[in-house]
């Protein structure tokens, strides 16, 4: 008995001495983990600050320490396609899809980066797939950024059909009213155009943008009291923007067409 105990004993300690180094590594990795959490909260954090760089820098640090991360992988994806490196952002963007294929999220804005590319259909593909996705909690996003490529390719009828989804999804989804608008009138379909706009102005009463489009569509459909109402505006809401300075050449051009002997009036 005494002889098989000892010989026993090297079989023993190396079964300890392997439980000790896996919870050793488990320990390590934990800890590498929770830094790389941290750091890339810190990345987020920078970016967010405007520091695009730094923290650009930051996620890089994170994902050295948690490459296979599929929301590191995505925030990275997203700083690249802010700094204009759609090559990069793409590859970010499949890594995150790879470790988690069911990512709506990561779906739809590796679609804004077709966008950018101008690769219409690749974009569309993305938009549909995110939006199909019942796990997408906000595929408004989705199916209003599908409209915006629909749009780029001029095919307007499918732009408002993709607009109308994001606006059946979310009611008050101010972007795709606006957006809506901009579709109907490049058909030329004045009152759907006005009808979309006034919407988008119900939601935002302040934007600026949404009341030079209405000014504009009133000019269209020859409503200029109601169009200088709307430039009025845009200058009081707009302050010193790009909005207020064209309302105010837009007005400017509308009181020299009253005529000298209108102004006085």
């Amino acid at each position: 008995m005494t002889e098989k105990f000892r010989s026993g004993c090297p079989l023993l300690f190396l079964l300890i001495f392997l439980l000790v180094f896996i919870a050793s590594c488990a320990t390590n990795r934990t800890g590498e983990l929770k830094r790389a959490e941290a750091t890339q909260n810190l990345g987020n954090a920078l970016v967010s600050e405007g520091k695009v760089r730094q923290g650009y820098a930051e996620l890089l640090k994170a994902y050295k320490l948690d490459p296979k991360n599929p929301a590191l992988n995505q925030d990275l994806a997203l700083v690249c396609r802010n700094l204009g490196k759609y090559d990069l952002s793409l590859q970010y963007f499949n890594r995150a899809l790879k470790f988690k294929p069911d990512f709506p999220e990561a779906r739809n804005n590796m679609g804004t980066v077709y966008l950018l590319m101008g690769e219409w259909d690749k974009a569309i593909f993305c938009f549909k797939e995110a939006a199909d996705n019942p796990l997408y909690e906000t595929p408004q996003y989705a199916y209003n950024n599908m409209g915006t490529a629909y749009f780029n390719k001029g095919d307007y009828r499918k732009a408002i059909e993709s607009y109308q989804l994001a606006i059946q999804t979310a009611g008050s989804y101010f972007v795709a009213y606006l957006n809506l608008a901009i579709a109907y009138r490049a058909q030329e379909d004045w009152e759907k155009a006005l009808a979309a706009c006034r919407e988008a102005n119900l939601i935002f009463p302040r934007d600026p943008v949404a009341h030079l489009l209405m000014g504009r569509l009133l000019l269209k459909v020859d409503k200029k009291e109601e169009a200088v109402e709307e430039l009025k505006l845009v200058i009081k809401y707009g302050a010193d923007g790009k909005e207020a300075k064209e309302a105010q050449v837009m007005l400017g051009a509308l009181t020299n067409e009253e005529g000298p002997g209108d102004r006085g009036q």
